[in-house]
């Protein structure tokens, strides 16, 4: 599929039964040029590809990564941030945070460069967050009680689930 000038690239998921969490497959690695954007390619000497598992997470402002993805990459830090994440209660917890560049995989080759996220926990090694979802297009179906979600990117369209031609 074909919009503008460039190409789309997406995947779709599927699960039986309807699940509490967004789930995909992503491998990481430190940041680098590919020779073609927005699709996997393979890494120049010295530049390791790992597979984790995320949690999407539309809450989420920014993407994150465990201490371990930053660990077993051997992720040096770009730069720092400040964090705000729900803490006990309705309390917002701040904190400083560091910052790293990596190319993200998502399932079916899509692909990010050079893209910046936030190193701290989060309850699972890698938590997509808005800034990648709003590269694209995102929906979540339930149809016969089975989940299916998928993403493209860029975005190829308003998606409409309301006629409003009647």
């Amino acid at each position: 599929m074909k919009v503008g000038e460039g190409p789309v690239y997406g995947f779709t998921l599927r699960a039986k039964g309807l699940l509490n969490e967004i789930t995909s497959p992503v491998r990481i690695s430190e940041a680098y040029v590919p020779k073609e954007l927005g699709v996997e390619a393979p890494p120049p000497p010295g530049i390791t590809i790992m597979e984790f598992q995320s949690i999407w997470d539309t809450g989420a402002t920014c993407t994150v990564i465990s201490p371990h993805v930053v660990s077993a990459l051997g992720l040096k830090p770009s730069g720092k941030t400040v964090v705000h994440s729900v803490g006990g209660g309705a309390q917002a917890d701040r904190h400083d945070a560091y910052t790293y560049l990596v190319n993200i995989y998502l399932p079916n080759g899509v692909a990010f460069s050079g893209f910046k996220i936030i190193g701290a926990s989060s309850g699972t090694d890698v938590l997509i967050g808005m800034d990648i979802v709003a590269q694209g297009d995102f929906a979540i179906t339930t149809f016969d009680g089975n989940m299916v979600w998928t993403f493209r990117t860029p975005s190829a369209g308003e998606i409409d689930f309301v006629d409003r031609k009647s």
